[in-house]
Formats: C-alpha cells, sequence, structure tokens
C-alpha cells in the first residue's frame, strides 16, 4: 500500500486533491503502524519534497500543500528528538514564506506546524529560536490582528484566533488546552504534539473517536488512558476525587511552564 501511496503523492499529473489524500493516508500509516525509523524518514522525506520549494503555492496546489503540512507534521511528532531537531532547522524558513501565501488554510497549517516545531525544538535545546525570532513574531503578530476588509469575517476570526495561540507558544512557550471529554473519563490537549496526533485520528475517525478513545488499546496508548475502564470502575472513583486529582496535575503542569518561561526570561536578559 505505501509505495502506491508514494507513487500518486509523486505523480504531478495526478489531481491535487488526490494525492493530498494520499499524503494523508501515508502518514497516518506511518504514525500507527511503522515502528521502523529508517521508514519513517523515508515517508518524511517524500512530503517534504512537496512543500520544501521555492515555488509560490497555486490556487489549485491548496489541497495539497495543507494536507502535506499537517502531514508532515505528524509524522515530525514521533520523530526522533535528535533528527526532528534538524529537520525543524532545515525547513523553518520555509514555514516562514509559507505563512504568507494567500490562501487561509495554508497559512494555518504552516503556523500550526511552526508552533509545534518551537515546541520540539525547545524540547532539545531551552533557548531554541529565542536569538533570531524577532521577525517570526512580527509576522505572526501581524496574522493574529490582521484586520483586512478583502477577507471575509469568519475567515479572520479563525485566523486571529489561530496566531494568537501560536504567537503565544513561540513568545511565552505556552501551548493552547483543551479538554476531550469520552464516557466518564478525559484527556487535555496541553501540547501541539499531542493535539496534531489527536487532530489527525479524529479526521480520520469522526464521531467514532469518542468510542476509539473509551476501548480501542492503541489509542489509549497513543494518549497513556492506561487500560480500558471497567464499568465498576467508573463508580469507584467519585466526580469530586477525579476533580482534585486533575487540579493536582495542573497545578503541577503550571508550575513546571512557570519555572521554564523563568529560565527564558532570564536568558533573554
Amino acid at each position: 500500500m505505501k509505495p502506491h501511496l508514494i507513487t500518486v503523492i509523486q505523480d504531478q499529473t495526478a489531481g491535487s486533491v488526490a494525492r493530498a489524500s494520499c499524503a494523508t493516508a501515508l502518514a497516518l500509516c506511518c504514525f500507527i503502524a511503522s515502528e521502523d525509523h529508517d521508514e519513517l524518514f523515508e515517508c518524511s522525506a517524500v512530503l517534504e519534497a512537496i512543500f520544501d520549494n521555492k515555488k509560490t503555492v497555486k490556487p489549485d496546489e491548496v489541497p495539497l500543500y495543507s494536507s502535506i503540512l499537517l502531514a508532515w507534521a505528524l509524522l515530525l511528532s514521533v520523530t526522533p528528538e535528535n533528527q526532528a531537531y534538524l529537520l525543524i532547522n532545515k525547513h523553518l524558513r520555509r514555514m516562514m514564506f509559507l505563512l504568507q501565501t494567500s490562501d487561509l488554510s495554508v497559512r494555518i497549517a504552516a503556523g500550526e506546524l511552526l508552533a509545534l516545531m518551537y515546541e520540539m525544538g525547545r524540547n532539545v535545546h531551552e533557548d531554541f529560536g529565542y536569538r533570531d525570532r524577532n521577525g517570526v513574531c512580527d509576522l505572526i503578530r501581524e496574522l493574529a490582528t490582521e484586520g483586512n476588509k478583502h477577507i471575509a469575517k469568519k475567515d479572520l476570526r479563525q485566523q486571529r484566533s489561530s496566531f494568537r495561540d501560536i504567537l503565544k507558544t513561540i513568545e511565552e512557550g505556552v501551548a493552547p488546552e483543551e479538554v476531550v471529554k469520552f464516557g466518564a473519563e478525559y484527556m487535555e490537549l496541553d501540547s501541539w504534539v499531542r493535539r496534531r496526533q489527536y487532530t489527525a485520528l479524529k479526521d480520520a475517525l469522526g464521531t467514532g473517536v469518542t468510542l476509539h478513545l473509551q476501548e480501542n488499546d492503541l489509542l489509549r496508548d497513543i494518549f497513556d488512558l492506561g487500560p480500558q475502564l471497567k464499568p465498576t470502575d467508573v463508580h469507584k472513583t467519585s466526580r469530586y476525587q477525579r476533580q482534585l486529582y486533575n487540579n493536582a496535575v495542573s497545578k503541577a503542569r503550571t508550575l513546571v511552564r512557570g519555572k521554564n518561561r523563568d529560565k527564558r526570561n532570564a536568558f533573554m536578559y
């Protein structure tokens, strides 16, 4: 299946939508099933070859580019740190270029990938991106506050919301938080890595993602949810006890982030 998907992705005579669908499928298959780093790097390289060029994004290429960027981001999220750091530095400038394309979906995909890059880069080197981030922040701040009358209000709201989150990550190292509830459980999406993985699986599974989070051992393993809850387990822990536990986890995470921000501020000054 993988060779066929790669063939379609690389076929410039194939339709943009078909190539985009194959890119998404390739990334999902590799993310879920591959335990071979060489195979992961091969799939990533196929996707990189599409977005890492000097051409502008043509209107008919928009579905391809937005899907390619998100597919590559999914694979980057599971790439070993040292290799990921090299890829991040290699493609950072390209993301800056794609932030300036005329299509909203490509801009947002490039912006979210940029936030993921900064998050992962700082996991390797805490001061990643601080020496030369001014140009990046200026561009993202412009997108987060844009008031272009030629852009639909709905699109402007989406762009501003997305880029405010992205800017906060680059300036403060803070990712947007979201709580996903399923049955008697819930999980927090508190990093760009976790958000990209969840969104990719949610897009593939649709409304069925809730049931999979409850009963699919693979998804529970991906998101560290532990063994499936038995009906009796649901009633063993009161709602108040679960709230106390989750508050404690949230407080601990906030303390760690505060310390990290203090370190970064000290570095800047």
